[in-house]
């Protein structure tokens, strides 16, 4: 009963994940944040964004929206057209909400600090939505489950509402 994660693909991750010692965190340097990041499918990410402001005060939280989806003229939509540092996220937002396709892109981009802020928080909390959804059956280590695995967080939530198959 309960979700079966792909178990060969999952210790795979956390083998590659990187290793915390004093000269990689001296080169590598992160920002400790008190702050949520939400990653989920690009299609409910405007969903939970709505969700947050039809359930929380105004001006209580903090949020950003990290988007890669393109609006009709090929422009990323305005909350995500600034480029955010790793400082800004840590520090100026409550909850940082972000998806799967922006997970793998910035797997790839990873050793660009600057390319790669959500790499560069410790984050309070991740919590990853449809997390079924991290890994495929048979196509072994995905870059946003290396990604989900390199993030570094005080608490990791995966949740998900898909039946596993075998249940």
């Amino acid at each position: 009963a309960g979700l079966v994660p792909d178990a060969g693909a999952l210790r795979a991750a956390l083998a590659r994940a990187p290793a915390a010692s004093a000269s990689a965190a001296a080169a590598d340097p992160f920002y400790v944040s008190p702050a949520t990041l939400l990653i989920v499918p690009p299609s409910i990410e405007a969903h939970w964004a709505e969700q947050v402001a039809l359930h929380v005060a105004a001006g209580a939280l903090r949020v950003a929206v990290l988007s890669d989806v393109k609006t009709a003229a090929g422009a990323p939509p305005p909350s995500s057209r600034r480029r955010l540092t790793a400082a800004d996220l840590a520090w100026n937002h409550d909850l940082v909400i972000t998806t799967f396709p922006r997970l793998s892109a910035e797997w790839g981009r990873r050793r660009d600090p600057r390319a790669a802020p959500l790499l560069r928080v410790h984050w309070h909390r991740v919590v990853v939505d449809e997390g079924h959804l991290l890994s495929i059956a048979g196509a072994g280590l995905t870059a946003k489950m290396q990604m989900v695995c390199a993030l570094r967080a005080g608490r990791r939530w995966v949740v998900t509402g898909t039946p596993a198959p075998g249940a």
